[in-house]
């Protein structure tokens, strides 16, 4: 698929964007949070939504919260609460900010994850109880 992308020259489109975060999916469903394969996946799909979507996107918050995950899952916690803190804020302005709605409860529960590796329990377990809620 990526090749058909860049065949027609869409390397630069939502639609990259969407199969990257497809492609970061399959490989953390297929156990493979910590490969290199993972992190290289989320990064193509980030890079590609900093650059070609607004600054607020649902698409480019999916990229955010992916990156996050694998970022935690790869030890850097402090960049993983960044990412995950982004995609939070930036899903609630997305859906208006509907607490209820999956996408954000979504971010939330991974915001709250990424809090609590780095060490600020209190404000994740608050989160945490929230998306669980």
């Amino acid at each position: 698929m990526r090749q058909v992308l860049a065949d027609s020259g869409r390397l630069a489109s939502e639609a990259f964007v969407e199969l990257e975060l497809l492609r970061t999916e399959i490989i953390i469903n297929r156990g493979g949070f910590r490969k290199p394969e993972a992190r290289t996946a989320a990064e193509e799909a980030l890079g590609a939504a900093e650059r070609i979507l607004p600054p607020v996107h649902q698409l480019r918050a999916r990229a955010l919260q992916q990156m996050a995950t694998v970022m935690r899952w790869q030890n850097e916690d402090a960049a993983a609460a960044a990412h995950a803190e982004r995609a939070y804020r930036m899903l609630l302005d997305v859906q208006g900010n509907d607490a209820r709605h999956i996408s954000v409860i979504m971010a939330q529960n991974e915001y709250g994850r990424a809090l609590y590796q780095v060490g600020r329990t209190r404000e994740a377990l608050s989160h945490l109880k929230e998306a669980a809620a």
